[in-house]
């Protein structure tokens, strides 16, 4: 219940942050720049958190540590949550509507965090869409419709509803999936590959903006530099390709993910300085390290993600 507590206030949340980045605009007691970085640094900080504790939830599903009832139960609870949020939302944007420059701003905002919102708490329902299947209680086409209702405003309420009553009154269970995980020299030799690649192509972009800033394109740069991009290219598809070769579930732990995520994460808020108004050389530093952290957390998530979604392999005696 606490770990989707993000999920349950994400709407209030973001209602709060609007509220805030409006008055401190209005009031000029903050700088724009600053106030630029350190609101899309806290809001990514926070999608991102957001979606791994959703993730996370689905994998539990996934490995039959969660039942029916319980995903049922807690994703109607998110759903009945949100409507209080969905009708302000659309006053605000009415009134949004017949306001200036900045009601066009407001109306946006309101229809980008209806979208995420029911977006989120769509993607939370899989988690009691995929119990629904597994149980086989409806065909596959019912069952896809039902998920898919889940996405859709209003349908999303009658389908979490639905969902609830149906594991009340139908005792089903999951067996649960016990696997441990264990590494071994090829998966890990994937995720090295990735990471080093991706440190690579995070390098070579950092020497493109110092040693040659006017220099526009690939083509036009020394052979060297051109040979050290397609090397750490190269290196990162070599690991993806062993990826997909070698990496399963049996290797691959969702901890895996959750670190990629927060590294991911973290290089798209240093990314965000590209805003500022700072000194060149040192937006350029900061830019280039958030480019190799988010490279990395980009084709290590891959990797993991590949492995995520493959069963090992049973091995025949």
């Amino acid at each position: 219940m606490k770990k989707l507590l993000p999920l349950m206030i994400f709407p209030y949340v973001n209602l709060i942050y609007l509220l805030t980045m409006l008055f401190l605009l209005s009031s000029n007691s903050v700088s724009e720049d600053l106030l630029l970085i350190v609101g899309l640094s806290l809001a990514v900080i926070y999608m991102v958190i957001t979606m791994v504790l959703i993730l996370h939830q689905i994998y539990l599903s996934l490995k039959g540590k969660t039942q029916l009832y319980e995903c049922a139960k807690y994703n109607m609870i998110v759903k009945l949550l949100h409507i209080p949020a969905y009708i302000f939302y659309f006053l605000l944007g009415m009134l949004g509507i017949i306001m200036g420059v900045w009601g066009i701003v407001i109306v946006l905002y309101v229809m980008f965090i209806d979208f995420l919102t029911i977006t989120l708490s769509g993607i939370y329902s899989l988690a009691s869409s995929y119990q629904i299947y597994k149980a086989k209680i409806h065909s596959n086409r019912i069952t896809l419709l039902l998920a898919v209702s889940n996405f859709i405003y209003c349908l999303d309420i009658c389908a979490a509803i639905y969902y609830f009553f149906i594991a009340k009154s139908k005792n089903i269970e999951i067996e649960a999936e016990d696997n441990q995980i264990i590494y071994d020299k090829r998966s890990i030799i994937s995720i090295i590959s990735t990471l080093i690649g991706s440190i690579g192509v995070g390098i070579n972009i950092s020497l493109s903006e110092v040693l040659y800033p006017e220099i526009s394109e690939l083509t036009n740069c020394p052979l060297w530099y051109q040979l050290m991009l397609y090397l750490s290219l190269g290196i990162i598809f070599l690991g993806i390709i062993l990826s997909i070769l070698f990496k399963n579930r049996g290797n691959t732990s969702f901890m895996e993910i959750m670190i990629e995520a927060v590294v991911l994460s973290l290089g798209l808020i240093f990314i965000t300085f590209a805003f500022a108004r700072i000194e060149r050389n040192v937006k350029t530093f900061i830019i280039c390290f958030g480019a190799i952290l988010f490279l990395m957390g980009l084709f290590a998530g891959i990797s993991s993600l590949i492995g995520i979604l493959k069963k090992p392999k049973v091995e025949s005696l």
